[in-house]
């Protein structure tokens, strides 16, 4: 039997530790109908905007913030979010220290998840 194609999942993150162990975590995974994962790890936010744009994702898992999380800081994940409505439709979870700077962006496609207490 062919193996079905994976999931393919962008995930951008500056913390490069982080990015490791959750795309380590996605990788040994599959999918709910039995479909491997493929996770492309970003670690630069600036990178990103040309890739959603001109590749298909099944998932963006974005974090919020360039750098340390501050409610004034760096938004660069909601930019991307803001860039990718315009150009393509692609499911989004921000997964964020500080999730309450975009619970106003939740949707039925785009979802919010704090970084405390998953484990990783």
């Amino acid at each position: 039997m062919q193996e079905q194609e994976a999931w393919r999942v962008l995930y951008v993150e500056d913390d490069e530790v982080i990015g490791d162990q959750v795309k380590r975590f996605l990788d040994s995974t599959r999918g709910s109908d039995d479909r491997p994962i493929s996770v492309q790890l970003v670690t630069s936010f600036d990178d990103v905007l040309e890739d959603v744009g001109s590749r298909r994702y099944d998932l963006l898992i974005l974090d919020v913030f360039a750098g340390r999380p501050m409610f004034d800081g760096n938004r660069a994940g909601s930019d991307i979010l803001a860039h990718l409505k315009r150009v393509r439709f692609t499911p989004t979870i921000f997964y964020s220290a500080l999730p309450t700077a975009v619970q106003n962006l939740e949707s039925p496609f785009v979802k919010v998840i704090g970084k405390e207490g998953m484990g990783f």
